[in-house]
């Protein structure tokens, strides 16, 4: 779900780049969190376009400064790219967007920053 919503956001931004430094001006205090936790993503997003990484990288760098501002963290139940629940174990400070998960059912562990062809869909 949050790949569905950052990553067009995430492109209307590097089409437009001045944006991103006005996005405080689009926040209230009611919807702060959410604003924040966006705009982290984004920053990021827009931090790692900007150090020349792969397009998919600046995805995950966005969807990872948006979970991690929201509060993800080990223990985490999130629903895989393959439809797989899983639970988050291990995150690498190194790589907090590919954390380390145990799928559920099967008990499998998965080092999402080694099996680059799963990501995170949702946070459940």
């Amino acid at each position: 779900m949050i790949r569905l919503i950052i990553i067009p956001l995430m492109d209307k931004a590097l089409e437009e780049p001045g944006n991103i430094l006005r996005l405080h001006h689009c926040c209230n205090k009611e919807d702060y969190v959410y604003h924040h936790a966006i705009s982290i993503g984004l920053i990021g997003g827009y931090i790692a376009y900007k150090m020349k990484c792969h397009r998919a990288d600046v995805y995950q760098v966005a969807i990872g400064g948006c979970l991690v501002d929201c509060g993800i963290s080990i223990g985490s139940m999130v629903k895989l790219s393959n439809g797989f629940i899983a639970e988050i174990i291990f995150i690498d400070a190194g790589s907090q967007t590919r954390p380390v998960i145990k799928v559920m059912g099967s008990g499998q562990i998965i080092n999402l920053g080694i099996n680059r062809e799963f990501y995170i869909e949702e946070i459940i």
